[in-house]
């Protein structure tokens, strides 16, 4: 199977070619479909994510500037739709209120590994989450984010807050104590 580079990739995608459509997909869509499922946690719903992302990215290919990544560029669309799946499943509770935890000590986190965290990530509530996902894993600030998801930032950074209490309180509840007779 022949490589090619991106802008191979966009210049075949712009015209039509459906050799290079394909080309596209086969390079990407391992790594969309891992954004797509960071945000719906659910294998079925990631799938549909990712083909309206992909409907989305063949559309609007001739938009790509060259400024930045294409691949950034696309994880944005991706993560775009996933955001536009949810919003048609509920609607955000805009006058949520901060909860404080308390912090996860260096300890106890060199206790977790890598997929303990996607697990909880995976497991917090859809707007936890896609808040969470936008900001903390794609870096939009949350003006961006209240845009997107037509809320106030006010609602941004409560969600956020609340995204990462819940998280401690998820991986502070995975970690396996330790106790005396053990040391």
């Amino acid at each position: 199977m022949q490589t090619y580079t991106d802008v191979e990739l966009i210049n075949g995608c712009i015209k039509g070619i459906a050799h290079y459509e394909h080309a596209l997909y086969n390079a990407y869509a391992a790594k969309l479909f891992a954004v797509a499922l960071r945000y719906t946690h659910i294998h079925a719903e990631a799938e549909d994510v990712l083909q309206n992302a992909f409907v989305e990215i063949f559309k609007s290919i001739e938009k790509f500037k060259y400024e930045g990544s294409f691949e950034g560029w696309m994880r944005r669309i991706v993560a775009r739709a996933a955001i536009h799946a949810y919003k048609n499943r509920l609607q955000f509770d805009a006058e949520d209120t901060l909860i404080n935890m308390p912090d996860l000590s260096a300890d106890a986190l060199s206790q977790l590994n890598c997929n303990d965290i996607i697990k909880c990530i995976s497991c917090m509530p859809d707007g936890y989450r896609i808040i969470f996902n936008l900001a903390v894993i794609e870096g939009y600030a949350h003006a961006e984010i209240a845009t997107l998801l037509q809320i106030k930032e006010a609602t941004s950074r409560s969600q956020l807050t609340k995204a990462r209490a819940y998280l401690r309180n998820q991986l502070q509840a995975t970690l396996k104590p330790i106790s005396i007779k053990q040391i």
